[in-house]
């Protein structure tokens, strides 16, 4: 195989947070983007993370192809890579804004309240 069809291990399943309002899994994977550039072959990802998403094209003109005051194109590759680790859960511990108001309605309703009150 070519390293650039070469079989990557498949990224570990991830055991998401419970919502604390309806109980339903939440969170996403926290992503970020790499790109690299090579003028003779597309570059291999070399990284530590698991690759979700690999983009390659060429850029500019074909090797052989000469056009005065042009440079020769190169190989680009972007890669949407996952650490493994880090889920992006942005209203911990509920799955949603939504969610998060209905506790706080329903537990105003039960009669939980602040003791003391805001000074």
């Amino acid at each position: 195989m070519s390293a650039i069809t070469e079989r990557r291990p498949a990224a570990p399943r991830m055991r998401l947070p419970r919502c604390a309002c309806c109980n339903k899994p939440y969170g996403s994977r926290w992503l970020t983007e790499e790109t690299a550039k090579s003028p003779d072959a597309p570059p291999v990802y070399q990284g530590n993370g698991y690759v979700v998403k690999e983009y390659s094209y060429f850029s500019g003109w074909r090797p052989g192809q000469t056009t005065p005051g042009r440079p020769p194109g190169h190989y680009v590759v972007q890669w949407t890579i996952w650490d493994g680790e880090s889920i992006r859960t942005p209203y911990r511990p509920f799955c949603t804004l939504r969610c998060a108001c209905a506790f706080a309605d329903a537990a105003h309703e039960a009669g939980f309240r602040v003791k003391g009150g805001a000074p």
